[in-house]
């Protein structure tokens, strides 16, 4: 069950999904075109069908659905990176430049922060600030059983002290700050890397570690299925969700880091960037430890204290697992978008 479709089906809602219009780049022009006209061709298909709204979540998706003439369909357009006209390639910014330009004919529109929201208001020249549903995962009432400490234990680790990170392995994510900071962290302590990367970046890493004489701590186990995730990320002792700052899809992202939530959600003891909405989101509630300074002896003082203090961990993982399931989770951050849809429909009937 996807993130909406428990919201959905309680109200018997029939719900049709298209398959993403992102543009792989590896397809090359042609590729590309068929992609976009196929994507089109089955979105007017779905349309003919009358439905009573439809909520678009890229850019080309969105253009689409701008397109479309005003009727009795109700559009939202649900945007998860920030709006960008000289970013991404030459179908992408055509598809944000009309975005820009007709944004303000959609009937919703949803981002995932606060500061997003004004940013996209001011950008599109929008009435009325966008909604805000931060990119929480769905209501987990469970944790499931660890697949990363057998993981560990299959490779002869078995420290308790484990750092860990889940995602793409890429520059923008503080990994080889991480591997500097490793000489300030108990000797005994490991670092995990749950996700996939360019092959050229993860040597970088390894001989990072090396030159660090940390090979040996650096546990690189790839790729995962997505339901695989959440267990191989039970049993870390810290997670680190460091975001490249001076990249403003990053720096606001308080509310769209969807790993900064899977933490919560598993109860896990987080370290992570400060930076605007940072505080009101993670810091007041304690449910992270939030770092301005980010050196490598800043990080790895702030990891050491958390390994050598368990307890401290612990407590943080103990408001992180009750914020999830009160508030940071999706169904109750979709919820009031959710009861809109509903009420166009229930008024129209």
């Amino acid at each position: 069950m996807d993130k909406e479709e428990s919201l959905y089906s309680s109200h018997q809602v029939q719900r049709e999904r298209m398959r993403s219009s992102r543009l792989v780049q590896s397809l090359g022009l042609v590729g590309k075109l068929r992609n976009v006209l196929a994507f089109a061709s089955s979105f007017n298909r779905l349309l003919r069908r009358e439905p009573d709204f439809a909520i678009a979540y890229d850019p080309f998706a969105a253009a689409q659905l701008l397109r479309r003439q005003p009727s009795a369909l109700k559009r939202v357009v649900h945007l998860h990176e920030l709006l960008n006209v000289s970013t991404g390639g030459r179908a992408e910014r055509l598809a944000v430049k009309y975005i820009r330009k007709y944004l303000r004919n959609a009937d919703l529109v949803v981002v995932p922060d606060v500061f997003r929201a004004r940013m996209t208001q001011d950008f599109a020249d929008l009435h009325t600030e966008p909604a805000v549903v931060m990119n929480c995962p769905a209501l987990l009432l469970e944790l499931p059983s660890s697949k990363l400490l057998p993981a560990l234990r299959e490779r002869g680790v078995e420290t308790s002290k484990i750092v860990h990170y889940q995602g793409s392995v890429g520059e923008e994510h503080g990994l080889e700050l991480i591997l500097d900071s490793m000489q300030f962290w108990p000797r005994d302590a490991v670092f995990v890397i749950v996700g996939g990367g360019k092959k050229e970046y993860i040597t970088r890493l390894r001989q990072r570690a090396a030159t660090h004489g940390m090979v040996d701590r650096l546990i690189l186990l790839g790729r995962v299925p997505y339901r695989d995730v959440f267990g191989y990320a039970v049993g870390a002792s810290v997670g680190l969700t460091l975001l490249d700052a001076t990249i403003d899809n990053w720096r606001f992202a308080a509310g769209a880091s969807n790993k900064r939530f899977e933490y919560l959600a598993l109860g896990t003891a987080q370290i992570t960037n400060a930076g605007p909405g940072m505080s009101e989101v993670f810091g007041k509630g304690q449910l992270a430890l939030l770092l301005s300074d980010l050196t490598p002896q800043s990080l790895g003082r702030a990891i050491t204290s958390l390994l050598d203090n368990p307890e401290v961990g612990g407590a943080m993982g103990q408001r992180a697992r009750a914020a999830h399931l009160s508030s940071y989770n999706y169904e109750s951050q979709f919820a009031p978008v959710a009861e809109r849809l509903y009420s166009w429909k229930y008024r129209s009937e």
